[in-house]
């Protein structure tokens, strides 16, 4: 699972462009309360939290009990366990004795917080990925009513996060604590995606899926959803109430079967770690190959025939293409 989300964030910015504004109309006799604002605050929110979870963790007894180093990079576990949970299996990758222990602990503390303090000032360097999902007139510093439009904003936060944490990665092997830095970045992700998919799908029960049809002025929205959708993939109840509204966009001809297919692969990775369809690829060598596996080569190309996408071979080939480019 590890492997197909890393190759998931660093294409799928690229992969995703969004389309024109939604023209907004409202009647003269609605009074409408605004929501809560969405802003870049909530990440420093998410650092914050994990910070408070650290210093409030007890690390007694710590050295005596099993790790399990799938915690730290299996995102299915990295995801879902409770914060404190999490925050323990953090100080328990590294520590031999209580002194020890202790001394990491507060560690890990002062470099959450120190993350914390740096979004705002990294938070205007130059992030393509992440730009991509800024309207006109939005920055990563917008506040926005949290509605429609501020996913997009959730978007660009979450690629804009995503990129932050890849040097940080390339480092960890021989830097311990761009280790640790790579590790509580990933955990803020994940409460910070987690978050994105529940603001989506609250957007999809009142609203429905949005459309990508010319001119309906949504194609942005479908383009966000389909990115916050991609990174919950380790969460099937995230996935599903996405992918259940883009059926239901596509079965009244609203959506593309390009975009509906996509929905369709994302929530079959989230429950069998296998796609039906095949939209995520990576390369070996010269040649791509679906990844996760597809359920069944046959059933792939009786779905790409009714979503209207290309053979599979033809895909494949384009998709070689790319890999050695």
């Amino acid at each position: 699972m590890t492997r197909y989300l890393v190759f998931v964030i660093c294409v799928l910015g690229a992969a995703l462009a969004p389309l024109a504004a939604v023209a907004q109309n409202t009647s003269s006799h609605t009074i409408t309360i605004s929501p809560a604002p969405y802003d870049w605050q909530q990440i420093v929110g998410h650092f914050d939290a994990l910070a408070d979870a650290i210093e409030t963790t007890s690390v007694e007894g710590a050295t005596t009990e099993p790790f399990d180093p799938a915690a730290l990079h299996d995102f299915r576990i990295v995801c879902a366990e409770p914060l404190v949970t999490w925050a323990r299996e953090l100080i328990l990758a590294d520590c031999r004795d209580l002194a020890d222990c202790v001394s990491r602990k507060a560690s890990m503390e002062r470099i959450a917080r120190g993350l914390a303090e740096e979004v705002s000032v990294r938070l205007d360097d130059d992030a393509p990925d992440a730009d991509v999902f800024l309207r006109p007139g939005m920055e990563l510093k917008s506040s926005l009513p949290d509605g429609a439009e501020a996913l997009s904003l959730r978007s660009a936060h979450d690629q804009w996060l995503s990129a932050g944490s890849i040097p940080k990665k390339v480092m960890a092997n021989e830097n311990a604590v761009a280790r640790d830095e790579a590790r509580i970045m990933d955990r803020v992700w994940c409460d910070m995606v987690r978050e994105n998919a529940k603001a989506a799908i609250s957007h999809v029960e009142e609203f429905g899926f949005p459309s990508d049809v010319p001119n309906s002025g949504q194609g942005h929205l479908v383009t966000a959803l389909v990115n916050i959708a991609i990174h919950v993939a380790w969460n099937p109840q995230l996935t599903g109430p996405l992918r259940a509204a883009s059926d239901e966009a596509f079965d009244q001809g609203r959506l593309s079967g390009y975009h509906a297919a996509y929905m369709v692969d994302i929530d079959t990775m989230a429950n069998l770690s296998a796609q039906r369809i095949g939209f995520l690829w990576a390369c070996d060598g010269a040649s791509a190959y679906p990844s996760p596996p597809l359920i069944d080569h046959h059933e792939a190309a009786e779905l790409r025939r009714q979503y209207g996408l290309p053979a599979l071979e033809a895909t494949q080939a384009s998709r070689s293409r790319q890999c050695m480019s």
